[in-house]
């Protein structure tokens, strides 16, 4: 607030209806620096707890890839497990139908004879 509306305000107010503006206002600057700090607080929680999720980010981004390593990341292993599936799907289905041709090759040698 500059001088001049310091005194224009003097002029409109007595002096305790002033003193009382300058209490109240400096009342509400006490009110706003402790919320200002209360926010400052909060933002420094929210600092420390984002610093915490970015550490943890990491580290499962080092579990999931093997740190330069591909063969330790769960990415690759995850991989090879699938492969491995199909491949075992593969050697299934051609096991079963080998079993059900020999049975059908059975079957109808039995009703050749």
């Amino acid at each position: 607030m500059s001088y001049e509306s310091t005194d224009s305000i003097k002029k409109c107010l007595s002096e305790k209806d002033f003193a009382r503006a300058l209490f109240s206002m400096g009342e509400l600057i006490v009110a706003q620096n402790h919320n200002v700090n209360r926010i400052s607080a909060m933002l420094d929680r929210i600092d420390a707890q984002l610093s915490q999720v970015e550490k943890k980010q990491d580290r499962l981004f080092l579990l999931m890839t093997g740190n330069g390593e591909p063969e330790r990341g769960h990415v690759l292993r995850l991989d090879r497990i699938e492969q491995r599936e199909r491949l075992r799907e593969k050697w299934t289905w051609t096991a079963i139908t080998a079993g059900f041709s020999g049975l059908v090759a059975g079957v109808i040698a039995f009703f050749k004879r």
